[in-house]
């Protein structure tokens, strides 16, 4: 009801009668927050042990109720969901979840942001892109409204999102005026959405914001004015190159994150982004296992000076936006781990596994803009690390939930 009650605020009649519950809802929250203050009754409860952890799993999967698991644990529903990493109430589907930080997703592709953001326990009240196909592909799977307009309008954009009251904005625009497997032409129409972007955040002012980028957009002028702008709009910005491979992503993919926090100084969450990261890079086999079939595959390098060639125990090449077959008169090359004979091009469905897409996700549309939506999409256990790092600071405790995925595990997670 409250998911529809958001869509109500942007498409129904009775948007503002909506609005006004969601707003008396967390008044009460915060009403019922600050008696319990006032009566030296309110903390913060620990995190669960690994064992406590275990525990529960194994409670759950005998079909124990999570409130019995809560009730025999000592803990509170909410810190038993922590601890699970929200498996199961992602989209609010659990009664009684309190709402997590409200999500804008702008540049939403086909939800990669938006569910790793929902993984980390956020709210995404809406979605924004102009490419039908992957707006199309994003409704079908996921439960947030989807607007479709051009961002680049930024009157509009604001109109639209100020009634939303998002507490925080994530994008990742397009990154091919950027790239080095673009064309790296910062004229190009794609790169001026960036400061769209800060314009965007710099007049909503949620509390914090999060871009994604390849690392080359860091070098642009067009990056280094929309932080500027972002500076003056109160920001203070913590820019951190991540290795998907240790961000839990089977995949050797680098990508540079942003985040700002409102009233905060530079480089706050550096520290944070960093201590965090697992210390060996996740390989195909160690998120799959044998899942995949095969041993070795073959991926279209970006020229024939590249191997094209891969194992499984190492993390995936980079997922691009094109998935072509092996040509006939590929030659192994010095770098490749098999023979051509040993290897196949995977499937649609495997390069979303290794962006740490589930199963249940479905893609739709022609296989160029399949290719396209995947290899455009933030891997969403790289999405979700960041969230998880800014979600603990938001609310001023340690960060907790970090656990070492699989795909076992992120098959079936909502």
């Amino acid at each position: 009801e409250l998911q529809e009650a958001d869509a109500a605020i942007i498409t129904g009649p009775e948007g503002g009668f909506a609005q006004f519950e969601r707003a008396m809802i967390r008044e009460r929250q915060a009403e019922g927050i600050a008696i319990a203050k006032a009566a030296g009754k309110y903390k913060r409860e620990a995190s669960l042990t690994p064992e406590q952890v275990a525990r529960a799993r194994s409670r759950l999967a005998i079909g124990v109720s999570k409130s019995q698991v809560a009730r025999e644990l000592g803990v509170s529903r909410p810190t038993l969901y922590d601890a699970l990493d929200g498996k199961g109430i992602y989209g609010g589907e659990e009664y009684g979840k309190v709402p997590g930080p409200r999500v804008v997703d702008l540049f939403c592709g086909c939800g990669g942001m938006s569910l790793g953001f929902g993984r980390a326990g956020y709210e995404v009240v809406a979605a924004v892109d102009n490419w039908k196909p992957a707006l199309d592909v994003y409704r079908s799977n996921l439960k947030a409204p989807v607007l479709e307009f051009d961002l680049s309008d930024t009157d509009a954009a604001v109109s639209v999102l100020a009634p939303l009251a998002p507490d925080v904005i994530i994008e990742g625009p397009p990154c091919q005026d950027f790239s080095i497997a673009g064309n790296r032409d910062e004229d190009g129409g794609r790169a001026e959405l960036p400061l769209a972007y800060a314009d965007v955040v710099a007049r909503l002012r949620p509390k914090a914001f999060v871009m994604e980028n390849v690392p080359t957009a860091m070098q642009s002028d067009t990056y280094a004015e929309a932080f500027s702008r972002l500076r003056e709009a109160g920001y203070g910005i913590t820019t951190a190159v991540l290795d998907a491979s240790r961000c839990g992503v089977p995949q050797a993919r680098e990508r540079c994150f942003t985040v700002g926090i409102l009233g905060e100084s530079d480089g706050v969450l550096a520290e944070e982004l960093e201590s965090h990261l697992a210390e060996r890079r996740m390989t195909v086999r160690d998120y799959m296992g044998d899942a995949l079939g095969t041993e070795f595959y073959f991926c279209m390098p970006r020229s024939y000076k590249r191997r094209g060639i891969f194992s499984v125990d190492e993390p995936a090449a980079t997922i691009r936006g094109m998935n072509r077959p092996m040509p006939a008169t590929y030659k192994r090359h010095p770098g490749d781990v098999a023979d051509p004979s040993e290897a196949r091009v995977l499937t649609e469905d495997e390069r979303g596994y290794l962006q740490t897409f589930p199963k249940w996700f479905e893609w739709s549309g022609s296989k160029a803009d399949v290719n396209q939506m995947i290899g455009n999409a933030v891997p969403i256990n790289m999405a979700r690390y960041v969230a998880e790092v800014l979600k603990a600071r938001l609310n001023g405790v340690d960060v907790i939930g970090l656990t070492t995925p699989t795909f076992e595990v992120d098959a079936e997670a909502r």
